[in-house]
């Protein structure tokens, strides 16, 4: 079987949380580690992709074998977290799953699934009836994943989902054919706003089970 790394994207600047959307909490967790605790046991290897931010503060927070790595391109985008997941994992790993931190209920099967979907293509990206893509709680070839990546960067352009776009055999997989292993598709569910935020521990606290 092909090979998954993990990667989970934090380094934005959560301006609209107006605090550090990674160390957001859930009960005694923070988003990082509940994300990191549900995919580690599908992940070959996994790295925190942190911006410009100190690694101390989340190796403090991180299992040992979770390595935390400042984002090599600084792109103010979450295309330069990946791009710095691919380089990381090229030659190591062959598919790496691509998490933003903002997505505490994403689940391992889901992952898992998109990573079947994956092999032998350049990733599998869910979409939504409206064609919005979920670039950011997808599954990517490294080697594909670099190389578009570089040659978008050699334009001028960026962008996650232009470099999704950018890909020769992309994967498009609908989202309602992900609710057999996420029956509400809550892996999806990104937490941008103190709003936001509030619903989620409301919804929470109400269905302990999430």
């Amino acid at each position: 079987m092909s090979k998954l790394a993990v990667a989970i994207l934090a380094g934005g600047k959560s301006s609209r949380m107006g605090m550090d959307k990674a160390f957001l909490k859930i009960k005694d967790s923070y988003f990082i580690q509940i994300i990191a605790k549900e995919l580690t046991s599908i992940a070959g290897s996994m790295v925190a992709v942190i911006g410009e931010k100190s690694p101390e503060i989340f190796t403090e927070v991180l299992e040992k074998n979770i390595i935390a790595i400042k984002d090599n391109y600084k792109l103010a985008n979450p295309m330069g977290g990946m791009m710095t997941a691919f380089d990381y994992f090229d030659k190591k790993e062959d598919y790496v799953a691509i998490v933003a931190c903002d997505l505490p209920l994403v689940k391992k099967e889901l992952i898992l699934r998109l990573h079947d979907i994956a092999v032998g293509h350049d990733a599998a990206v869910p979409v939504w009836d409206n064609g919005d893509l979920e670039p950011l709680c997808a599954v990517y070839s490294v080697k594909k994943g670099l190389e578009s990546g570089k040659k978008m960067l050699q334009s001028g352009i960026i962008g996650c989902r232009n470099l999704v776009k950018a890909m020769n055999d992309v994967r498009y997989v609908a989202a309602e054919e992900l609710k057999d292993v996420d029956k509400e598709l809550s892996s999806f569910r990104n937490i941008n706003t103190k709003k936001d935020y509030e619903q989620l521990v409301a919804k929470i606290q109400k269905s302990p089970k999430l």
